[in-house]
């Protein structure tokens, strides 16, 4: 997104508030329609005016859900009334790659790759920014980013240069593992799957949609601070959202583990008992390798005969949960963070807590 009124066209387009963001700033954002739903999620990065992209605004989005991101993008900017020189949105979606490079040894692979010590100093490359770095000789972003829960990059590299910059990641990591022990591994979606589970990340396919609005996904804080300005900061979707605020939700998304290492997987579509009503279906489903149990993600709804108006997270927590799969029933357990480091700690880079003792799960 480049132009005059590009700034101004992301405050409008985006549920994060954008304003005043400095050049190398990521941020996540939803992107919702008039009634508050979710229409993509995305992360939003600040460009410098004199980088390698020409200033403006870079997203990244979902590679399945391409055409339709930037078919929302295009109608949104006509009905924010964008339609003028002052702002290009192009979908450069073939002209980049995505490495993502994650984990407890993901800086110690990365760093010394990266030329002039780039990000030798983790203290100053904070989560949710992005640099122009060279690595092997080819010039790229690469963000601090995580969608697994760990220490880690983003990689973004033009696509000419892609596989030379995986084969200089690859042979490093062979060298790293050779050298420490720690394995080093290409990891796929099933990977990504089951750590973004234990995380309570969401899938916008799955745990998001049109349908749902960020403040019954879990992700209010994410337009929380546009909500709350004086100036009523107009952007798609607010209004639905200042009044669902204010009268609360009567559904939420929640994230349950099943009790017990031995049930059988789940596959989404199972339904959610609270003492014993059936409160909603299962979203999207996941075994934690780490937790050693099954993850279910689903809303739940109100019922009609709840002693209060609204879904709190008091309310949430005075139930009893179970999963329901195929005529039996799993007891489960709520979780109203994430079941693994709900602090963020591993995000951070710090893999032992304040007694020095290791996070669970660093194995």
């Amino acid at each position: 997104m480049r132009g005059a009124d590009a700034d101004a066209a992301m405050q409008w387009l985006c549920g994060a508030d954008l304003e005043g963001k400095r050049a190398g700033s990521v941020t996540y954002t939803p992107l919702c329609n008039a009634r508050g739903g979710v229409e993509a999620d995305v992360t939003v990065t600040k460009l410098a005016d004199g980088g390698m992209d020409g200033g403006g605004w870079y997203l990244c989005t979902g590679g399945a859900t391409q055409s339709h991101d930037t078919e929302w993008l295009r109608r949104g900017l006509e009905a924010g009334g964008f339609t003028g020189d002052g702002v290009t949105l192009s979908d450069e979606s073939d002209a980049h790659a995505l490495l993502s490079i994650q984990g407890p040894k993901s800086h110690a692979l990365l760093a010394p790759l990266v030329a002039d010590g780039a990000i030798d100093d983790l203290d100053a490359f904070g989560f949710s920014t992005c640099r122009e770095v060279t690595l092997a000789g080819h010039r790229l972003k690469c963000l601090r980013l995580t969608f697994v829960g760990e220490l880690g990059f983003e990689l973004h590299v033009p696509t000419a240069s892609a596989a030379a910059v995986y084969e200089a990641v690859r042979a490093a990591g062979d060298a790293l593992e050779a050298r420490t022990g720690a394995p080093v591994r290409d990891a796929g979606y099933r990977a990504i799957d089951s750590l973004s589970a234990e995380k309570s990340y969401r899938h916008w396919h799955a745990d998001l949609g049109c349908a749902d609005t960020p403040l019954e996904a879990g992700i209010g804080f994410t337009v929380l601070s546009k909500l709350k300005r004086d100036d009523g900061a107009p952007f798609l979707g607010r209004e639905a959202l200042v009044a669902q605020r204010a009268r609360g939700v009567t559904r939420k998304l929640v994230t349950l583990t099943i009790d017990g290492a031995e049930t059988p997987p789940l596959q989404g579509g199972e339904t959610i008992w609270r003492d014993g009503a059936c409160v909603g279906v299962v979203r999207s489903a996941a075994y934690g390798h780490t937790l050693r149990r099954n993850v279910a993600i689903g809303y739940c709804e109100l019922p009609a005969d709840a002693p209060v108006a609204k879904i709190t997270n008091k309310w949430l927590e005075q139930g009893s949960w179970a999963v329901r799969d195929r005529g039996t029933t799993h007891a489960a357990t709520l979780h109203v963070k994430a079941p693994f480091d709900p602090a963020n700690l591993r995000v951070k880079g710090e893999y032992e807590d304040a007694a020095g003792e290791p996070v669970a799960g660093t194995a």
